[in-house]
């Protein structure tokens, strides 16, 4: 197959420009070479079910390839309403592209192709869950055990991505991992919280950006994930850790700074226990995806954190929490003594009323005094 990664080009932008987009001529040579390279791997795998039963998605490049096919929005909108099937396909590894699907909700993976007389073919499979595992940040809580021992760990944003993606793989096995997505997303990483991705050009909305989250103790790299923020929505991709309380402390840790930070719903991929320990929910696929696109269109959030003790992100969310309950509860006693206020006040005038007819009911007759 082609290299498509190769026809991202690099634009002299002004600050008002959008940085790292593909030019229209290199998109369209992009959507070419994927047309290209997509027909080459039917042929190579003409019984895989992935390719088979499972739609094909396409870089929406240019006005007039809008026109002509649909955004890519309205094509993974149809994909999601429509296909019986959580996977899509697709040969192009652009982090714009990459990027677009991230935005629509879809969680990128990669796939091996086993079938046929070509094994080893890896393509991109956007998944969008039947069932999605999420989390509302707004009440998000760590529990006593967990901050107890935080105070032996630190945290940070983006130090070391390469390293977390070598821990994973070390941990999990390339599983859906595989190099070459690896590689589109550390150049999404290299961007940092720019806006990126072709449909970006058309409406200028949101914030795809890749993350790495990194748990130390004392100098060491202990446990860590990858993950996309789309707007106020955190993906989390995967992770490892190299023992039990240093992964809930760096899932604990992350919700806290996540929830502190603005983001309002953290998306967990499938459903396993520990998500759902953790205060995950599962939302049906329409649900979510009306839920994501309420929030992917955001632009005055960005995560950043430099390396912190775990202890002190915790106790801050702690700290806010309560702050939020006692403006709550104050709030709440103003209302219940103004209520009050205005029994009694509706009450005094009730028997005010009641004495004033009273006295007017027996006041003497002037004539029948003399």
């Amino acid at each position: 197959m082609g290299d498509e990664d190769g026809m991202e080009i690099d634009v002299n932008t002004d600050s008002t420009d959008m940085v790292n987009v593909a030019s229209e001529t290199e998109g369209r040579r992009l959507f070419d070479q994927s047309i290209r390279d997509a027909r080459e791997v039917l042929r190579q795998h003409p019984t895989s079910p992935l390719l088979k039963y499972c739609p094909l998605i396409l870089p929406s490049y240019a006005q007039d390839h809008v026109k002509q096919h649909g955004t890519l929005e309205n094509i993974c909108l149809r994909i999601a309403e429509t296909s019986p099937n959580e996977f899509c396909w697709s040969t192009c590894f652009n982090p714009d592209f990459l990027a677009d699907v991230l935005y629509e909700g879809f969680f990128t993976m990669g796939i091996e192709l086993e079938d046929g007389a070509y094994d080893g073919t890896i393509v991109v499979a956007p998944k969008i869950h039947v069932k999605r595992c999420i989390i509302d940040l707004k009440d998000f809580k760590v529990p006593k055990s967990v901050r107890r021992y935080s105070r032996d760990y630190s945290i940070s944003f983006d130090t070391c991505f390469t390293k977390v993606c070598e821990g994973i793989v070390r941990q999990h096995g390339q599983s859906w991992f595989f190099p070459r997505l690896v590689e589109s997303f550390k150049r999404m990483h290299e961007r940092g919280n720019q806006k990126c991705g072709f449909a970006r050009r058309y409406n200028g909305n949101g914030v795809v950006a890749m993350h790495s989250i990194e748990l130390w103790k004392d100098d060491e790299l202990i446990a860590g994930e990858v993950g996309a923020q789309v707007g106020k929505i955190y993906m989390s991709f995967s992770g490892y850790s190299e023992s039990k309380n240093a992964g809930m402390v760096q899932l604990y840790t992350l919700g806290a700074f996540l929830a502190d930070s603005g983001i309002e719903m953290w998306d967990l991929g499938m459903e396993f226990d520990y998500k759902m320990r953790i205060g995950g929910r599962i939302f049906p696929r329409a649900l979510f995806l009306n839920r994501f696109r309420q929030l992917r269109d955001t632009l005055d959030v960005f995560l950043v954190l430099p390396r912190t003790n775990a202890k002190e992100i915790i106790m801050a969310r702690r700290a806010r929490i309560q702050t939020e309950k006692n403006l709550l509860e104050r709030h709440d006693a103003i209302a219940v003594e103004s209520k009050t206020q205005r029994k009694k006040r509706l009450r005094h005038k009730k028997r005010m009323k009641w004495k004033t007819r009273r006295a007017n009911k027996f006041v003497p007759d002037p004539c029948l005094c003399l």
